[in-house]
């Protein structure tokens, strides 16, 4: 529906590798994405043309709500399993990071988004200020348009919902290229392996 592609020849593909993501809308609640409970494993598919296609996989139930889903691991499996058959990396592309690189990384994905009082601070602040405005206006003897006032005094949530989406696209970008890290570290380890062995 929103011009997708529906199938990707193996040829377009340079990286194949597990990617992080949020479910959609989670920035309208920076209550739960303060504790980074929302981020998913789906699978990102890398052309050579540089799109990037992202397969989710999102629990279908509560219960389920954990960050590698049935559906990812099986179709991760068999992906890996095309690739070990034909010989062929999943990830061309990554670059190598050091160890202080990785620890640095790991540690700014587990950070919450934003702050918890934060959160308080942007969705209580507008019955406060919503109150100042009039109380102000009224004082003032200005007329004020109540869509106006209201306007102004969402703004704090509306702040605080843009900076939310904002650090979660950057966080899963993170997350994301440590997938890729490690996927090729585990390719390189696997055909270490596979090596046929002196002696």
């Amino acid at each position: 529906m929103l011009g997708e592609a529906r199938y990707v020849p193996w040829d377009d593909v340079i990286d194949v590798y597990p990617a992080s993501y949020e479910v959609a809308g989670s920035f309208l609640s920076p209550f739960a994405s303060s504790a980074g409970t929302l981020v998913h494993s789906g699978i990102a598919i890398d052309r050579r043309d540089g799109r990037r296609h992202l397969l989710r996989f999102t629990p279908g139930t509560i219960r389920a709500f954990r960050a590698e889903s049935r559906g990812f691991t099986e179709a991760m499996a068999i992906i890996r399993d095309r690739f070990a058959r034909k010989g062929q990396p999943m990830v061309t592309t990554a670059r190598a990071y050091t160890d202080a690189e990785i620890l640095s990384m790991q540690a700014m994905a587990r950070e919450p988004l934003v702050s918890i009082s934060s959160v308080f601070f942007a969705f209580f602040l507008p019955p406060v200020l919503l109150g100042a405005i009039f109380l102000a206006a009224s004082s003032l003897g200005i007329e004020i348009a109540t869509p106006l006032a209201v306007s102004v005094a969402f703004l704090p949530p509306a702040i605080a919902m843009g900076l939310t989406l904002r650090r979660s696209v950057r966080r899963n970008a993170v997350l994301s290229e440590l997938w890729k890290h490690r996927e090729r570290l585990r390719t390189e380890a696997a055909q270490g392996d596979d090596a046929p062995r002196s002696g």
